[in-house]
Protein backbone atom coordinates (compact mmCIF):
# COMPACT_ATOMS: atom_id res chain seq x y z
CA UNK A 1 0.00 0.00 0.00
CA UNK A 2 1.43 3.77 -0.46
CA UNK A 3 1.25 5.41 2.16
CA UNK A 4 2.19 9.11 0.54
CA UNK A 5 -1.07 10.50 -0.48
CA UNK A 6 0.96 12.80 -2.97
CA UNK A 7 1.82 10.15 -4.94
CA UNK A 8 -1.19 7.97 -4.19
CA UNK A 9 -2.97 11.06 -6.39
CA UNK A 10 -0.28 11.51 -9.29
CA UNK A 11 -1.04 7.24 -10.16
CA UNK A 12 -4.70 7.58 -9.82
CA UNK A 13 -4.71 10.41 -12.25
CA UNK A 14 -2.00 8.50 -14.34
CA UNK A 15 -4.65 5.67 -14.46
CA UNK A 16 -7.70 8.53 -15.35
CA UNK A 17 -5.40 10.11 -18.13
CA UNK A 18 -4.49 6.52 -19.42
CA UNK A 19 -7.99 5.65 -19.52
CA UNK A 20 -9.08 8.46 -21.26
CA UNK A 21 -6.11 8.13 -23.77
CA UNK A 22 -7.24 4.86 -24.49
CA UNK A 23 -10.38 5.86 -25.00
CA UNK A 24 -10.06 8.99 -27.35
CA UNK A 25 -7.31 6.56 -29.12
CA UNK A 26 -10.54 3.65 -29.72
CA UNK A 27 -12.98 6.56 -31.04
CA UNK A 28 -10.39 7.60 -33.69
CA UNK A 29 -9.67 4.04 -34.63
CA UNK A 30 -13.46 3.79 -35.14
CA UNK A 31 -14.42 6.72 -36.86
CA UNK A 32 -12.06 8.72 -38.93
CA UNK A 33 -8.42 6.85 -38.76
CA UNK A 34 -9.73 2.85 -39.84
CA UNK A 35 -7.44 2.27 -42.26
CA UNK A 36 -4.39 3.01 -39.71
CA UNK A 37 -3.76 0.04 -37.16
CA UNK A 38 -3.63 1.42 -33.55
CA UNK A 39 -1.95 -1.33 -31.65
CA UNK A 40 1.13 0.47 -31.11
CA UNK A 41 -1.01 3.48 -29.61
CA UNK A 42 -2.58 0.76 -27.67
CA UNK A 43 0.78 -0.37 -25.74
CA UNK A 44 2.04 3.27 -25.68
CA UNK A 45 -0.25 4.30 -22.98
CA UNK A 46 0.35 2.04 -20.60
CA UNK A 47 4.16 2.01 -21.31
CA UNK A 48 4.24 5.70 -20.49
CA UNK A 49 2.36 5.64 -18.02
CA UNK A 50 4.18 3.41 -16.07
CA UNK A 51 7.39 4.42 -16.64
CA UNK A 52 6.16 8.16 -15.64
CA UNK A 53 4.73 6.42 -12.41
CA UNK A 54 7.86 4.59 -11.54
CA UNK A 55 10.35 7.76 -12.44
CA UNK A 56 8.39 9.86 -10.71
CA UNK A 57 7.66 7.73 -7.73
CA UNK A 58 11.77 7.28 -7.67
CA UNK A 59 12.10 11.22 -7.54
CA UNK A 60 9.45 12.10 -4.96
CA UNK A 61 11.27 9.06 -2.41
CA UNK A 62 14.80 10.80 -3.50
CA UNK A 63 13.56 13.96 -3.10
CA UNK A 64 12.41 12.68 0.46
CA UNK A 65 15.97 11.27 1.38
CA UNK A 66 17.82 14.09 0.55
CA UNK A 67 17.00 17.56 -0.47
CA UNK A 68 19.14 19.18 -1.31
CA UNK A 69 20.10 16.42 -4.13
CA UNK A 70 16.98 17.26 -5.74
CA UNK A 71 17.56 18.95 -8.74
CA UNK A 72 20.47 16.73 -9.56
CA UNK A 73 18.06 13.68 -9.72
CA UNK A 74 15.22 15.50 -11.07
CA UNK A 75 17.70 16.33 -14.26
CA UNK A 76 19.13 12.64 -14.38
CA UNK A 77 15.88 10.74 -14.49
CA UNK A 78 14.79 13.56 -17.02
CA UNK A 79 17.55 12.66 -18.75
CA UNK A 80 16.98 8.76 -18.08
CA UNK A 81 13.27 8.74 -19.32
CA UNK A 82 14.12 10.90 -22.98
CA UNK A 83 17.20 8.35 -23.69
CA UNK A 84 14.64 5.59 -23.18
CA UNK A 85 11.62 7.11 -24.55
CA UNK A 86 14.65 8.14 -27.70
CA UNK A 87 15.52 3.77 -28.28
CA UNK A 88 11.87 3.34 -27.95
CA UNK A 89 11.02 5.44 -30.79
CA UNK A 90 14.32 4.31 -32.42
CA UNK A 91 13.35 0.76 -32.08
CA UNK A 92 10.09 0.99 -32.93
CA UNK A 93 11.27 2.99 -36.71
CA UNK A 94 13.54 0.41 -37.02
CA UNK A 95 11.86 -2.50 -36.37
CA UNK A 96 8.27 -2.40 -37.16
CA UNK A 97 8.18 0.31 -39.57
CA UNK A 98 4.17 0.96 -39.95
CA UNK A 99 2.23 3.93 -39.23
CA UNK A 100 5.16 5.60 -38.30
CA UNK A 101 3.80 9.11 -38.46
CA UNK A 102 0.58 8.08 -36.10
CA UNK A 103 3.17 6.55 -33.76
CA UNK A 104 5.13 9.56 -33.84
CA UNK A 105 2.19 11.94 -33.31
CA UNK A 106 0.76 9.23 -30.39
CA UNK A 107 4.31 9.23 -28.60
CA UNK A 108 4.41 13.24 -28.52
CA UNK A 109 0.74 13.71 -27.55
CA UNK A 110 1.31 10.99 -24.66
CA UNK A 111 4.72 12.07 -23.74
CA UNK A 112 3.26 15.99 -23.12
CA UNK A 113 0.52 14.65 -21.47
CA UNK A 114 2.36 12.74 -19.04
CA UNK A 115 5.24 15.46 -19.16
CA UNK A 116 3.08 18.19 -17.79
CA UNK A 117 1.27 15.96 -15.64
CA UNK A 118 4.72 15.03 -13.35
CA UNK A 119 5.71 18.46 -13.63
CA UNK A 120 2.74 19.81 -12.21
CA UNK A 121 2.43 16.91 -9.47
CA UNK A 122 6.32 17.88 -8.31
CA UNK A 123 5.54 21.51 -8.24
CA UNK A 124 2.73 21.14 -6.03
CA UNK A 125 4.62 18.14 -3.63
CA UNK A 126 7.37 20.96 -3.62
CA UNK A 127 5.45 23.81 -2.54
CA UNK A 128 3.88 21.77 0.38
CA UNK A 129 7.70 20.77 1.39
Amino acid sequence: MIRDKSLRKFIFLSLLIAGFCTLIAWSLSNTSFKQYNFTAVYFLIPMIMLITIILHSLLVLASKKTPIRFINKFMAFSGLKLLLYFFIILGYIYFIKQDIVLFLCAFLSLYLIFTTLEISSILSYLKKK
